[in-house]
């Protein structure tokens, strides 16, 4: 659990998923900026559908044998093959997620084992892919520094607030 650093996915707060979450923002906006768009006018954001994929490693989205093969290849390749499988998703079914409204994408997006998957055709579609560990380590401290920066702006208005309960 340690190697995989899935003790750091249930603290408090889920610092871990939350991270994840942003890489995975930049990701498909790198990837795939057209749907990246559509999901985000539509006003679907990723926390909706993915928490789920990034907390359980699809364990809780699909039939037994599909999740094995997803997890022999996490083990292998690390977290990287996770956000690889969610994109892989996201493409086998682009074409019909780019015409959907924010209802339908939701209960397509959180039902996601409902559809028909096949097994071969999402690990193939997964391990081609095209992003990197750097990427992911790039986004990965970009969070680092958003949450820094917010960290500071909340403490200068803390300090702001308590200098003029002093005045």
């Amino acid at each position: 659990m340690e190697k995989f650093h899935m003790n750091r996915l249930y603290l408090d707060g889920f610092p871990l998923v939350v991270q994840e979450l942003y890489q995975w923002d930049r990701m498909l906006e790198k990837l795939d900026k057209k749907l990246f768009l559509h999901l985000k006018k539509q006003g679907v954001i990723s926390s909706m559908y993915a928490s789920k994929w990034f907390l359980t490693i699809f364990a809780s989205t699909f039939s037994f044998s599909i999740v094995i093969r997803i997890w022999d290849n996490y083990i292998y390749d690390g977290i990287i093959f996770v956000f690889q499988t969610a994109f892989a998703i996201l493409k086998l079914f682009r074409k019909s997620l780019l015409k959907m409204d924010f209802e339908k994408l939701l209960g397509f997006l959180q039902n996601i084992q409902l559809q028909e998957i096949k097994e071969e055709e999402l690990i193939s579609t997964a391990l081609s892919v095209n992003i990197s560990h750097k990427d992911l380590a790039i986004w990965a401290d970009e969070h680092a520094k958003q949450l820094q920066k917010q960290e500071k702006e909340k403490e200068k208005e803390k300090e702001e607030k308590q200098e003029k309960e002093k005045n």
